[in-house]
């Protein structure tokens, strides 16, 4: 008769992802202090910020633990603001031509 052995934890356990939330928090305001350097626009820091923690927690089953979450973070907005830019710079301009 095998004996059971216990279960490393599971992507979805809560306590892990207690954990990982309670510790990405934690980096809140170097994140926003970043976005702010990179937007120049409070409120866009403060979107940039909550689309970075809504990415962050949606992958939260990707992260490996013991890894470096404050880089991690940093790393999805800087691509996020990147993305934002790019989108922005492929929004057309409409130009009235009889108002000019």
């Amino acid at each position: 008769m095998r004996m059971a052995q216990a279960k490393p934890p599971l992507p979805g356990d809560p306590a892990r992802r207690e954990a990982f939330e309670a510790e990405a928090l934690a980096y809140v305001d170097s994140l926003y202090r970043t976005a702010l350097r990179l937007t120049r626009v409070p409120a866009d820091a403060e979107d940039l910020v909550q689309d970075t923690y809504l990415k962050a927690f949606r992958a939260a089953d990707t992260f490996q633990p013991g890894t470096n979450l404050r880089a991690w973070l940093f790393t999805i907005l800087h691509n996020t603001a990147r993305n934002r830019a790019r989108d922005r710079a492929r929004d057309s301009v409409t130009i009235d031509s009889e108002v000019v």
